[in-house]
C-alpha cells in the first residue's frame, strides 16, 4: 500500500514540475513579455555546458490503510553537477522517510557518469552497494533525465501558460519570476510517460479523475535577466486521492498529500570537477556481476 502510494507521488510530483498550458500575460507593461523571456530561455540552452543544482522535495501524507489511520512524512534531497559537454555528472541524493509502523527511515543514493562508465548507489540495510555499467547513449539520457529537471521543465515552457510578476533577486542574480499554470491533461499524458520509463506496473490514475485530485497546484520559476538561465524552481500541492484513484478497494481511505518542491541552479558554465566517492571503486559490473 505504502509503496503504491509512495510511487504514485513521485510519478506525479514529477510529471507536475514539468506541466505545460498556453501563453499568458504579463503584469508589469514595462518587463518584456512572457513569450519573449520563453524565447530568449530556449535560446540560452544552446550555450549551456555546465551546472550545478540542489533540490529538496518535503512531503506529508494522511489518510487509512485497513481502517486505521495514519500519517506518513518525507524529506528527498538533491545536489550535484552537470557536464553537458563532456557527458559527466554526478548527483547524491538522501531520502529520509517517517513510515507508520517502521519508525524513521534513511536512504541514500547517487548517481555518477565519469570516464564513459555509469556508477549507481544504493544504501541497503545501512550498507553501500555499487553498479556500474557502460555509458550508451541510452543510459547517458536515462540518468540526465533523472537529474536535469532544468531541460526538462524549461522545453515544456514553449507551450506553458506563464504570467511574468516582478524581477527578484536569487543569489546575487536579477531574474523575471514566472508563474506557471498547470495543464490537468499535460499532467496526465507525462504522468504516464513517466509509468512507462519507470516500467514497475503500477497503475495510476485515469485521466479523468486526474483534475479532481489536486486542490492547489502552483509553480514559480525563476530566470535570469541577463542569461535567462533558470535559478529557480519551487512547486506547491495539495491533493487528494481516492482508493479509486489509486486503484485500491474501497476499504481504503482517502489519502491527502501536501507537497513542496524547492530547486536552485546556479555556476553555469562553470569549470566542475566530478569525482567519483572511494566506494565505487568496487562497483560490480552490471552486465558481468563481477568486479
Amino acid at each position: 500500500m505504502l509503496k503504491r502510494m509512495t510511487f504514485m507521488l513521485l510519478t506525479l510530483l514529477l510529471a507536475g514540475s514539468l506541466a505545460a498550458c498556453t501563453v499568458g500575460g504579463v503584469v508589469d507593461p514595462s518587463l518584456p513579455s512572457a513569450q519573449e523571456i520563453i524565447n530568449a530561455v530556449f535560446e540560452s540552452m544552446s550555450d549551456m555546458k555546465t551546472y550545478q543544482f540542489q533540490s529538496d522535495m518535503l512531503m506529508s501524507a494522511a489518510g487509512e490503510a485497513g481502517h486505521e489511520s495514519f500519517e506518513m512524512n518525507m524529506d528527498m534531497t538533491f545536489a550535484g553537477a552537470v557536464d553537458i559537454e563532456n557527458r559527466q555528472m554526478g548527483a547524491d541524493i538522501l531520502m529520509w522517510m517517517e513510515v507508520p509502523g517502521e519508525g524513521n527511515m534513511d536512504m541514500g543514493m547517487a548517481m555518477y557518469v565519469v570516464d564513459g562508465m555509469a556508477y549507481t548507489k544504493v544504501d541497503f540495510f545501512g550498507e553501500d552497494m555499487w553498479m556500474k555499467s557502460a555509458v550508451t547513449d541510452e543510459v547517458w539520457c536515462e540518468m540526465s533525465q533523472t537529474v536535469d529537471m532544468v531541460e526538462s521543465y524549461v522545453g515544456l515552457l514553449e507551450v506553458a501558460q506563464v504570467r511574468v510578476t516582478g524581477i527578484e533577486d536569487v543569489g546575487g542574480v536579477d531574474c523575471y519570476v514566472l508563474e506557471v499554470t498547470p495543464d490537468m491533461d499535460q499532467l496526465w499524458q507525462l504522468a504516464m510517460q513517466q509509468v512507462e520509463t519507470t516500467d514497475m506496473g503500477i497503475s495510476i490514475p485515469a485521466e479523468g479523475l486526474l483534475s479532481e485530485m489536486f486542490r492547489d497546484f502552483s509553480v514559480k520559476q525563476w530566470v535570469s535577466t541577463e542569461t535567462f538561465y533558470v535559478h529557480r524552481i519551487v512547486i506547491e500541492m495539495s491533493m487528494e486521492m481516492t482508493p479509486d484513484a489509486m486503484g485500491l478497494p474501497d476499504e481504503y481511505g482517502t489519502l491527502s498529500m501536501d507537497i513542496s518542491m524547492y530547486m536552485l541552479v546556479h555556476d553555469y558554465n562553470q569549470p566542475v570537477s566530478i569525482t567519483l566517492p572511494a566506494g565505487a571503486a568496487s562497483a560490480i559490473d552490471a552486465d558481468t556481476g563481477w568486479w
